[in-house]
């Protein structure tokens, strides 16, 4: 039986991460209009474009619904661990390739602290819990990161701020899931 849970604990964590799910496509947006065609060309697709390291927040629903809430949160946990290292790397790169566009740079950075934000919530939900924090691996970049090309740049923050979208998408339904559980 899981331990009782403070009643914003829940919701607080909750509200952070619609926030951030919000802030994630204005993010996905602006930073696509800065990187030139075929970025900023209507209609780009990702055609399932991946980065090592980078964890994908696909799942089946009959997966997804079998999970135990401490496979939930770990596995949220882990990914906003992976993508804090990420958005890190595409906002040095932005700062590079885009220096004059203040407002991308600011969501960035805007985002990254969110991020930081929610990974601690999301342990603060799971030791209230009483369940266990994942260990996360130490340095998730793949080697050659900072000797990419400036279009491997553009895309691999293009694959990054879209695969944030997908996981705070995944990331609020778990939350929902949740606080129906606790019934808050």
């Amino acid at each position: 039986m899981s331990a009782p849970l403070p009643v914003t604990s829940i919701s607080q964590t909750y509200s952070l991460a619609v926030l951030l799910r919000t802030n994630t496509a204005q993010l996905l947006t602006t930073y696509l209009k800065y990187q030139g065609s075929p970025f900023s060309d209507r209609g780009l697709s990702d055609h399932g474009l991946q980065l090592t390291g980078l964890p994908v927040a696909a799942a089946s629903f009959c997966a997804w619904r079998q999970q135990s809430v401490e496979e939930r949160l770990g596995e949220n946990f882990k990914a906003y661990s992976a993508y804090i290292e990420f958005l890190q790397l595409v906002t040095d790169d932005q700062t590079v390739l885009n220096p004059t566009a203040l407002d991308l740079l600011k969501l960035l950075r805007k985002t990254h602290s969110r991020i930081r934000m929610l990974i601690g919530k999301l342990a603060g939900l799971m030791t209230g819990l009483g369940l266990t924090i994942p260990e996360v691996a130490v340095d998730r970049l793949p080697a050659g990161s900072l000797s990419a090309s400036d279009w491997e740049r553009k895309i691999r923050g293009y694959v990054v701020c879209l695969g944030l979208t997908n996981w705070l998408e995944r990331t609020v339904r778990d939350l929902t899931f949740l606080k129906k559980k606790h019934r808050q």
